[in-house]
């Protein structure tokens, strides 16, 4: 019962997001014999004298006034939240760049193996495990969670870790830390609707539904086929912070999207495609980025002539970065991001959201551009850029090395810009 503590308050705040679970009585057992009769169910109100609402919020958002929170902050990279940001929340968010690159999104394929049950194949179980053992030895201080659409295959997932653990004495004590249980983010194995509201460096989604005998999908895609599935999977997809490993005994192509009309399964069918793709299909949904300006068709051109391969209005949604700097050996990873006071820009509301936030958090140091430089500045400027790309390309990673910036009022005077060390202590 809610209501007698929103009416001891002055004043209430609701926070909530309608796109992703009411609370509902789906899943409430932990028997998997029982999945099957549970997914017929219909999400029912536990709270008193709302009946006809889903939660509080829904039974409050027609008396009270609302303000959509769009900045996005879990994702360190905006791939990992790209196409809930475009299919579900129609590009509303305002997500951040990552320079990472590379294994953000991977999808793992498990061929079908003839005689494995369809709910929850025994390969894709193995195949699970084995994942989660290569990230303990590759990946131990990055946190993991495991999340399976079913209560039945997430029961099989665990119960074949402990097994292989309790087998082999050797491999329980060389991962016998990462299993830890006391650890601030312990490691997991969580059905779908279980795992609202948890959030893990990677995370690996285990769908858990195969193909029977002949070699076809068989469209048992539990909580997926109710009415609210597409937020079930909304959920599930949204809670890595470094990168998410999809794990599936079918592709996309193997999907009829005349076959089922659930929202959910449809939603599943373009979210593999979109994994398949690294991140880059996001089918009907099309995102329009703004136009480059004169002044930075002239950056482009000119900086592109010196010989750095640029990637114009980097990101995928929300804030743009201008240009982004390829590393020149590592192809898929960026080392230096150039801002020209374009629109993504000047259309920020403040410079916390600009400098501190966007591109402390994409991984790029930062060289900014006014259009009122000059060439003679324009021509300092370009000898920074080629000199901060190179002690970037040459360390790696990136740690502690220097964040260019250049601004109209500079210290060092027209043409130069002034340096901010890692640490924040100025320097001319």
């Amino acid at each position: 019962m809610r209501f007698p503590s929103i009416l001891r308050g002055a004043q209430l705040v609701v926070a909530g997001d309608e796109h992703q679970l009411p609370p509902t009585s789906f899943f409430v057992s932990e028997s998997p014999e029982d999945e099957e009769e549970l997914e017929a169910e219909e999400p029912v109100p536990i709270v008193a004298g709302t009946s006809g609402f889903e939660s509080i919020l829904d039974a409050l958002g027609s008396l009270l006034s609302f303000r959509w929170l769009r900045w996005h902050y879990r994702s360190r990279d905006e791939r990992l939240i790209a196409f809930s940001n475009a299919h579900i929340y129609d590009g509303m968010l305002t997500t951040f760049t990552g320079a990472r690159g590379g294994d953000v999104l991977c999808t793992v394929h498990v061929p079908h193996e003839p005689g494995d049950e369809p709910n929850s194949p025994s390969a894709e179980v193995n195949a699970v495990v084995d994942l989660i053992f290569d990230h303990a030895r590759a990946r131990p201080d990055e946190s993991l969670g495991v999340i399976a659409m079913g209560i039945k295959h997430a029961n099989r997932i665990e119960e074949c870790r402990r097994q292989r653990l309790q087998d082999d004495p050797a491999l329980a004590s060389e991962l016998g830390d990462f299993f830890d249980e006391t650890r601030e983010e312990r490691f997991f194995v969580k059905n779908l609707e279980r795992v609202q509201g948890d959030e893990r460096d990677s995370i690996i989604l285990s769908i858990g539904y195969g193909k029977n005998d002949r070699g076809q999908v068989v469209y048992r895609f539990g909580p997926l086929l109710q009415e609210g599935g597409e937020r079930r999977l909304n959920v599930a997809i949204t809670r890595a912070k470094t990168r998410l490993t999809l794990v599936a005994s079918f592709t996309s192509h193997d999907l009829d999207p005349e076959r089922s009309q659930a929202p959910g399964v449809q939603l599943l069918r373009q979210y593999l495609q979109f994994v398949e793709s690294g991140g880059t299909n996001l089918g009907d949904a099309v995102i329009d980025k703004p136009a480059l300006n004169p002044f930075e068709v002239d950056v482009r051109d000119t900086l592109a002539r010196h010989g750095l391969s640029l990637t114009a209005q980097y990101g995928a949604s929300g804030y743009y970065i201008d240009y982004a700097v390829r590393h020149p050996t590592q192809p898929g990873r960026y080392v230096l991001a150039i801002e020209c006071d374009g629109a993504s820009y000047h259309s920020s509301e403040s410079a916390r959201d600009r400098d501190r936030l966007i591109l402390t958090r994409s991984g790029c140091h930062r060289v900014f551009m006014p259009p009122d430089l000059g060439w003679r500045g324009f021509d300092g400027i370009r000898l920074r850029i080629r000199r901060g790309f190179g002690s970037r390309a040459r360390c790696g990673r990136g740690s502690g090395c220097r964040r260019l910036r250049c601004s109209r009022r500079s210290p060092a005077g027209p043409g130069r810009a002034s340096e901010r060390c890692a640490g924040g202590r100025a320097r001319s």
